[in-house]
């Protein structure tokens, strides 16, 4: 048996130095799920290595304790936020509360996963240009002068659909589904739930302004896609906001002069998102907002851009755009744009909507600007009884299961990171393929069970019988994935 006091002097010199006041820490470090092991230290069925895991993120959620002033409100809730998703929230809590880079270091000893990535330290950096600058070299950015541990996250809302200061761009045929899209996207965002794919970093409020469809269609709509995600018109509370009658108020960009400007509407969309604190913009559809602007024309369209991006930089919001694609249906995401072809290209953010014959609608991830690339999904309409009528929403009717690059990481992690025990429910999370290869590519460890199941199935991984370490020392024998390597189970077969 070991008693928590020598436990913790231990991890306490070993991690932080000879000088840390370990009397100190092991008052911090007796949370709920280490009272009730006060004095003999070690649960039964509690092997030590899982008990080292527990004695290490106790102390991590020490070390964010003891830099969480009692008078910030804010901090302290980013404190727990630390506590409950270190790999998320830990080095943003160290940026905040001003955590020495020494200390960080130090810190990140503590963090349960060792083969999980450890956050990176970021601060952050109103500009990224160096504070001197020489005279011949005004507007520059040397090199020399870049410190990449300045560089700010990216501060994304909805995984590959809206980033703030960036402009998506949602492209499809008539009828393929786009405002319906949009206003699911919205509202999800709005209720701060994750939508298909679409993975809900920050919720934040949205305002959808549709020039194409009258209130009592867009609040149907609005009522279909929040009953779709399980929820009720109430839980949106003030988060979202339709703009109905926004034909009144004029055009986004127009055509002054002989060159495209920004418009009326442009002032009074600004006054609404500060005054409504709004995250995220929907405009729809493009051609609607655009008087003059003529849409093959590049430098027309690319004026158009610039306009909605600046106002997206400026105002700290995502702009969300809805447009028609060609009717040819290219399944190019650059090329599918009605028109010219600069605005796909201006735009971060990307979505193509290509309807099926059976009703169906395929939606490709065209544009991925910081974050991973989606799978194509294919989405279906599902109706739902409002109490006006009969409102229309989209759900996922069935995902590929195949992101770009996934099979060719997830395979390379089998082959040089192995063994990995064949059962996915072990408790020794670190053993766990589907938890270890989740948080190495920032997806659900759902999704890593469902290409392992599509790996196998393939004949490309197998179950065989192997070897595992053994907790504290030796090893087990068990069932481990393995890698089928094609050329020599050919060989094997011929011999036979």
């Amino acid at each position: 048996m070991f008693e928590s006091d020598n436990i913790i002097e231990t991890l306490g010199n070993n991690f932080l130095g000879p000088e840390t006041d370990v009397l100190e820490l092991q008052d911090k470090v007796l949370f709920p799920e280490l009272n009730e092991y006060r004095g003999d230290f070690v649960p039964p069925r509690c092997n030590i290595q899982t008990m080292i895991g527990l004695v290490k993120k106790a102390m991590l959620n020490a070390f964010i304790i003891s830099f969480t002033p009692y008078d910030d409100p804010s901090l302290t809730a980013l404190s727990v936020d630390a506590c409950n998703r270190p790999f998320e929230k830990f080095a943003h809590f160290c940026t905040q509360a001003k955590v020495p880079d020494h200390l960080y270091n130090d810190a990140l000893k503590f963090f349960p996963y060792i083969s999980h990535p450890r956050p990176p330290r970021r601060l952050p950096s109103s500009t990224f240009l160096p504070i001197d600058i020489p005279d011949d070299a005004k507007g520059l950015l040397m090199a020399s002068a870049i410190d990449e541990a300045l560089v700010e996250e990216r501060p994304i809302i909805m995984h590959g659909v809206a980033t703030r200061k960036m402009v998506t761009l949602i492209i499809g045929v008539g009828h393929s589904g786009k405002s319906t899209h949009a206003m699911g996207i919205g509202a999800a965002i709005a209720l701060d739930v994750d939508y298909g794919p679409y993975r809900v970093r920050e919720g934040c409020n949205v305002l959808i302004i549709n020039r194409e469809n009258d209130c009592t269609e867009q609040v149907l709509r609005l009522g279909a896609a929040v009953r779709q995600l399980g929820k009720t018109m109430k839980d949106l509370g003030d988060r979202l906001v339709l703009w109905p009658d926004s034909h009144d108020a004029g055009f986004l960009a127009v055509r002054d002069k002989g060159a495209v400007a920004a418009g009326p509407f442009a002032e009074k969309l600004k006054a609404k998102i500060k005054e409504h604190n709004i995250g995220v913009v929907v405009i729809d559809p493009l051609i609607d907002f655009a008087n003059g602007v003529r849409e093959n024309d590049n430098a027309d369209q690319h004026a158009f851009s610039r306009i909605a991006t600046r106002m997206a930089t400026d105002l700290n919001c995502a702009i969300i755009l809805v447009h028609h694609a060609t009717k040819n249906a290219i399944p190019d995401y650059n090329q599918a744009t009605r028109g010219a072809s600069a605005l796909p290209y201006a735009s971060r953010l990307g979505l193509l909507l290509r309807p099926r014959r059976n009703g169906e609608v395929i939606i490709r991830h065209g544009k991925w600007t910081g974050t991973k690339q989606l799978p194509d999904t294919v989405w279906k309409f599902l109706p739902h009884e409002c109490p006006g009528g009969l409102g229309m929403a989209m759900d996922v009717a069935e995902m590929s299961v195949w992101a770009w690059g996934h099979r060719d990481a997830l395979l390379g992690m089998l082959r040089d990171d192995g063994p990995w025990p064949y059962a996915l429910n072990g408790k020794d999370e670190e053993k766990r393929l589907d938890l270890m290869a989740a948080a190495r590519f920032s997806v659900q460890p759902e999704q890593i069970r469902v290409y392992l199941k599509a790996l196998e199935a393939e004949g490309m991984v197998k179950a065989v019988e192997g070897k595992v370490p053994r907790v504290p020392k030796g090893y087990r024998t068990t069932k481990i994935w393995a890698v089928v390597d094609a050329e020599a189970e050919e060989i094997e077969g011929n011999n036979q």
